[in-house]
């Protein structure tokens, strides 16, 4: 079974991100006035991938495909990033294990259910097992936190890995599919039931609250709305710390939801 290739040879959402990375194809304009210049370091999710792999086979083939089939589509798309990526940038493959998710994160994971959801999950983890045995050497391993020495530019769906940008000079998100690069004060879009991204930061806390796309469920509606209300009230915004954000709420007199808040830090 043939799966579909993008501007470059390799999986649609992964040409994409390309794309916009290099100005061409399909994403021609829309990174205009970002400089590249001070980047050193595209690092690759490996989870991010193989999603795209198997993304790249028509829907009713995605859950039959094998790890080899999987590992193929890996090695290709790892290719063409080696081969097309900006000689400045080292691109560095990486993968998260989470091995320690459960102790350091306090909110609420999401469960994938139904038989199809269920088999996907076994399907992805497979092929990131198959690869990782081959691809060891290659790979760049961490539990849940990046990190490195030059700016970098990461290519991932996991928001979780944003928070690792302390332990980078700077890190800039390039996103599949748009081929965007967003820099820390646009990550408020990665937070999916926050209505007033404006006025909410990107943080551990804020990560936990209004979930993501795959990894977090996200808080009672009840106590985000009141999150969200704080947060217009004291004008927060992208820069706006942490602890910052906790002492507002906490003088806010919202015993419940610093409580809450408080457990997710």
């Amino acid at each position: 079974m043939n799966r579909d290739l993008g501007f470059y040879p390799m999986s649609i959402s992964t040409s994409l991100a390309l794309e916009g990375l290099l100005n061409s194809g399909e994403r021609v304009g829309v990174n205009k006035g970002v400089d590249l210049k001070p980047f050193g370091a595209l690092y690759v999710n490996l989870r991010t991938i193989v999603r795209n792999v198997i993304t790249s086979y028509p829907y009713d083939h995605q859950l039959s495909l094998t790890s080899q089939e999987i590992y193929k589509g890996v090695v290709q798309d790892f290719e063409g990033i080696d081969k097309y990526a900006p000689e400045d940038l080292q691109v560095v493959p990486y993968l998260c294990t989470h091995a320690s998710i459960n102790k350091e994160f306090k909110g609420k994971f999401k469960q994938f259910t139904g038989e199809r959801g269920k088999l996907a999950i076994v399907i992805e983890e497979s092929a990131i097992k198959y690869t990782q045995e081959r691809e060891a050497e290659d790979l760049t391993m961490f539990d849940i936190e990046l990190k490195g020495d030059k700016r970098t530019i990461c290519l991932t769906h996991h928001p979780i890995d944003l928070l690792s940008a302390h332990k980078f000079p700077e890190l800039m998100l390039l996103e599949s599919h748009t081929g965007k690069l967003k820099k820390k004060s646009e990550w408020s879009t990665k937070l999916r039931l926050c209505k007033d991204q404006d006025h909410m930061p990107f943080n551990k806390v804020t990560l936990q609250t209004f979930a993501d796309n795959n990894m977090f469920l996200g808080q009672p509606q009840i106590m985000r709305n009141v999150l969200e209300k704080i947060a217009a009230k004291r004008r927060w915004n992208a820069s706006t710390r942490q602890s910052a954000m906790l002492l507002d709420v906490r003088n806010s007199n919202e015993p419940h939801l610093y409580k809450l808040l408080k457990t997710l830090e």
